[in-house]
């Protein structure tokens, strides 16, 4: 929790408004959702380059928040989400979307079928889409509220 804290005083001590701070962050949660493996950078990357003045640490850092210990809950939710729009003959469960990526090489998975890669993708999106304006918000007023505290 420690380590969490001094990497949060280390973006807030940056001379960059809480907006630029937390569109960074979102910028970067939203490129870590997105379930394009391999690529996630380079769509944080993009999304940096048309945004105005964002946080690049903050969104470096976030867009790790796939990593090997939430793929498979991220990959999940993307796919349960996208099925919602996109409904396959036949839904995957969790234990089964684990055995996939088990078996398969994780690059391999988009080459499953459009029935898992397309409600997956779709999915992350959306979620991306939420989940960053959710992060955005509550880091906006997170930095606000202490650069407020440590100006008093």
């Amino acid at each position: 929790m420690r380590w969490i804290k001094s990497k949060w005083d280390l973006l807030v001590k940056e001379n960059d408004n809480p907006h630029d701070i937390a569109i960074g962050l979102s910028i970067g949660i939203f490129g870590g959702i997105v379930p394009i493996l391999g690529l996630q950078t380079i769509l944080v990357i993009g999304l940096l380059w048309i945004s105005r003045r964002p946080n690049y640490a903050a969104a470096m850092l976030s867009s790790c928040i796939m990593n090997h210990f939430t793929i498979l809950p991220i990959l999940y939710m993307d796919y349960m989400v996208g099925i919602l729009f996109i409904p396959p003959k036949k839904p995957l469960d969790f234990i089964s979307i684990k055995q996939l990526i088990a078996d398969k090489d994780i690059t391999q998975l988009f080459y499953v079928g459009k029935g898992i890669v397309y409600p997956m993708l779709l999915g992350g999106v959306i979620c991306g889409l939420v989940i960053s304006i959710l992060v955005y918000g509550i880091t906006f007023y997170l930095v606000q509220f202490r650069k407020a505290r440590k100006s008093n």
